[in-house]
């Protein structure tokens, strides 16, 4: 990694502009999932500015070691969390984030087949006994 850093440092502003068109494409899918069960917020700024914010904070909590799949029940409790700071009833927050979940799910799984048949090309080798 450290040999081949430069490749890394040269690519960061596409690296950069990937990130945030694909924060702002989350941004907006989650805008649309909060509307489609019924959540507004009255906040003095756009809304959508809002959820530019939560999908980060809401993320990172999929990454805390805990024994869950993906922070399973973490990042729906810091959903239902911050909405209710936000006067959101609890079951329209949790609502939100098991539908942004499962949307993501659905998602991701047309990769699964590649990503098994790379993990199958560039995989660790079987141990020999």
């Amino acid at each position: 990694m450290q040999e081949k850093s430069h490749i890394v440092i040269n690519k960061s502003p596409e690296i950069i502009i990937i990130m945030l068109t694909t924060w702002s494409f989350k941004s907006i899918s989650w805008y649309f999932v909060a509307k489609s069960v019924g959540i507004t917020l009255d906040i003095g700024y756009p809304e959508l500015l809002f959820y530019f914010f939560l999908q980060p904070l809401l993320t990172m909590l999929e990454f805390i070691p805990s024994p869950t799949i993906a922070g399973l029940g973490l990042s729906e409790g810091g959903s239902a969390l911050v909405f209710s700071l936000f006067g959101i009833p609890p079951f329209q927050a949790t609502a939100f984030a098991l539908i942004a979940r499962f949307k993501t799910t659905l998602v991701h799984l047309p990769a699964i087949p590649e990503a098994l048949n790379t993990l199958k090309k560039h995989g660790p080798e079987p141990s020999k006994p």
